[in-house]
């Protein structure tokens, strides 16, 4: 993966991390949000970093428990990048819309 669009991995796996947290999908939230946050020391704005978290990741955070989370969490971070991809692309749910 070409570290010059880490940037936008951590976007990526983040935005992701948000629709599954949508999905009540604790465990794939805290492993993508390991997984961005590892791919790059480069961050969003801090306020929208705060309102991703109210609005997502602090909800699946509290429904998995912070052991779980944390070690979840981890196992994000220890991730490569094609990893995170394909786990990232992994938890996409495909739905048809007519």
């Amino acid at each position: 993966f070409d570290s010059e669009y880490a940037g936008f991995l951590h976007e990526a796996i983040k935005g992701l991390a948000a629709i599954a947290a949508a999905y009540d999908d604790d465990r794939t939230v805290a492993t993508l949000s390991g997984a961005a946050d590892a791919a790059t020391a480069d961050r969003p704005d801090p306020a929208i970093a705060r309102r991703l978290d109210e609005l997502f990741f602090a909800r699946a955070h509290a429904r998995l428990g912070e052991q779980a989370w944390q070690e979840a969490y981890a196992a994000g971070a220890a991730l490569d990048a094609d990893q995170a991809i394909e786990i990232a692309l992994a938890s996409v749910r495909v739905r048809a819309v007519a």
